[in-house]
C-alpha cells in the first residue's frame, strides 16, 4: 500500500529519476529478446504478467518478444517491441507493439486497426542477451 501512494505521489507531483533505462541503448544493443517491461508505477510485462492501457490489456505473445532499433528520417530514433498480444475490453485480442522513442514519447500500436494511443513511457527495458546463430558451415564440394 505504501508503495502504491508513493507511485500515486511521483505521478501527480513529479519524480526526479534518472532517464528511463532503455534511453541509454544503442543501435548495436538490437535485435535482442525482449525480458521485461516496468513502468513507473511499478507494473510489469513478462511472461506472467500483464500491463494494460485502458482498454487494452497487453502481453507477451507466443514465442519471444524482440525489441529493435529504428531510426526514420525527420521522425527520430526509438525501440520497437513486437510479438506483442493486445486483449480490447469489448473486441477480442490483436497483435500489437510498444515504441518508445529517443525523445521519450511512447505508444501501444495496434496495427490491425490503425490505432496508436499515446503511453506513458516505461522506466526499465530488460533485455535478453542477443541468441547468436552459430556460424554456418560450408557445404563439402
Amino acid at each position: 500500500m505504501r508503495l502504491q501512494l508513493c507511485a500515486l505521489a511521483c505521478v501527480l507531483m513529479g519524480c526526479a529519476t534518472d532517464s528511463p533505462s532503455w534511453q541509454r541503448y544503442t543501435q548495436n544493443d538490437f535485435p535482442a529478446p525482449v525480458h521485461s517491461v516496468t513502468t513507473r508505477l511499478g507494473n510489469v510485462l513478462d511472461y506472467e504478467r500483464d500491463l494494460t492501457y485502458s482498454p487494452w490489456t497487453v502481453s507477451f505473445g507466443k514465442g519471444i518478444p524482440y525489441a529493435f532499433y529504428n531510426c526514420r528520417e525527420n521522425r527520430g530514433c526509438g525501440i520497437m517491441i513486437r510479438n506483442l498480444k493486445c486483449d480490447h475490453t469489448s473486441s477480442g485480442r490483436t497483435s500489437c507493439e510498444l515504441k518508445l522513442y529517443d525523445d521519450a514519447n511512447c505508444d501501444l500500436v495496434i496495427p490491425e486497426r490503425k490505432e496508436t494511443l499515446r503511453i506513458l513511457c516505461p522506466i526499465e527495458l530488460s533485455l535478453d542477451p542477443k541468441l547468436l546463430l552459430p556460424p554456418k558451415k560450408k557445404l563439402a564440394d
